[in-house]
């Protein structure tokens, strides 16, 4: 049996317990048209996007980061819907040797 995508990013949504405030104002998910919520992003945060990734069922999910090192993810669903997956501070890169990429 197949866990609807919503569930999954409502349950995500209500154990971040490094939630910055815009998350901690509302319960459950919040989603939007991504514009938006990309924008709210960097004008409360300054997180831009940085990485992104396509998954099996053609969502999009993409990380923003900023530079005080906090960070999000949203997800952006075939049907054009965005919503915060998740959120949290101390966000850092690993160098490629860690992260297991050969230069």
């Amino acid at each position: 049996m197949k866990t609807p995508i919503s569930a999954i990013i409502g349950i995500v949504a209500l154990v971040s317990t490094q939630a910055p405030a815009l998350a901690q104002e509302q319960q459950g998910p919040i989603c939007d048209k991504r514009a938006e919520l990309v924008a709210a992003l960097d004008g409360r945060y300054s997180e831009q996007p940085s990485s992104m990734g396509l998954a099996s069922t053609g969502a999009v999910f993409e990380l923003l980061t900023s530079k005080e090192a906090t960070w999000s993810i949203i997800m952006t669903t075939p049907k054009g819907v965005s919503c915060l997956v998740a959120t949290g501070k101390f966000w850092e890169n690993l160098p490629t040797e860690l992260a297991g990429i050969k230069s």
